[in-house]
């Protein structure tokens, strides 16, 4: 079997990188906004309506790759501006800390299967590795 020819997806022009929703309704990117500044967004495929995502009222700018979503309405981020993991609600915006989480973390690492590995070059392991649970 052949590939169908790619196509746009509509909406999504200037985005960086994309990491799809489980049901593959939405997905997570980045884009500088109209002042330069990178912002993370989710992008909903069947309204094509973007929001920006935001944490205290600062933009969100993970880096390419270092957004899994654990379920069809969060998503497991790095915050570099916070320098810590964090569980957002991409729908209202509520954010978790994920608990057992070495405080002064380095770099974030997360695999779709909901499991979140870290350097963090603190103690005697330099990769810490953690089983995000399910949505309260």
């Amino acid at each position: 079997q052949g590939f169908d020819t790619p196509k746009p997806i509509p909406g999504s022009e200037g985005f960086d990188w994309a990491a799809f929703s489980p049901d593959g309704r939405r997905f997570i990117s980045s884009r500088a906004n109209p002042q330069g500044q990178q912002e993370c967004v989710v992008h909903d495929l069947n309204t094509q309506e973007t929001r920006v995502l935001s944490r205290d009222g600062r933009f969100l700018t993970p880096p390419a790759g270092e957004v899994a979503w654990l379920d069809n309405n969060r998503i497991l981020l790095w915050d570099p501006a916070g320098n810590d993991a964090i569980v957002l609600n991409v729908d209202t915006g509520a954010v978790e800390l994920p608990q057992g989480l070495p405080q002064e973390s380095g770099y974030l690492f997360a695999p779709a299967n909901g499991t979140l590995l870290v350097n963090q070059y603190l103690s005697d392991s330099d990769i810490w590795g953690l089983t995000v649970g399910e949505a309260p």
